[in-house]
């Protein structure tokens, strides 16, 4: 293993950064809860938005104030993190899905 080449990844790698940043309890849990847990690889935008809706709401109810922005804000100012939109579409319906992807069979993002 390399210093310099260990220092660049623990700054760059999107992992690590996840990891450090002050929402990693939300989007984690949030990610395990609607994907992982429920055994889905891919889930309609308008769903996921709801979902998310739900679940801001029922840790905002527990901790007032904890994550106060809206989630429409999230997906008008930038992606979530580890949420890719992927031109998917759900078991062949036209509703765009957002889906769970490692990025290791898509190459560089």
């Amino acid at each position: 293993m390399d210093h310099d080449q260990l220092l660049f990844d623990l700054k760059q790698a999107p992992s690590l950064r996840l990891l450090r940043s002050p929402n990693a309890a939300l989007i984690l849990s949030f990610l395990h809860r609607t994907f992982k847990r429920d055994q889905r690889i891919s889930i309609p935008l308008a769903e996921l938005v709801q979902w998310l809706d739900t679940y801001l709401e029922l840790l905002n109810e527990q901790q007032s104030g904890l994550y106060p922005l809206a989630t429409s804000h999230s997906f008008t100012t930038g992606k979530p993190p580890a949420i890719r939109r992927k031109g998917e579409f759900a078991h062949g319906a036209c509703v765009p899905c957002q889906g769970l992807h490692t990025g290791a069979a898509g190459g560089a993002d």
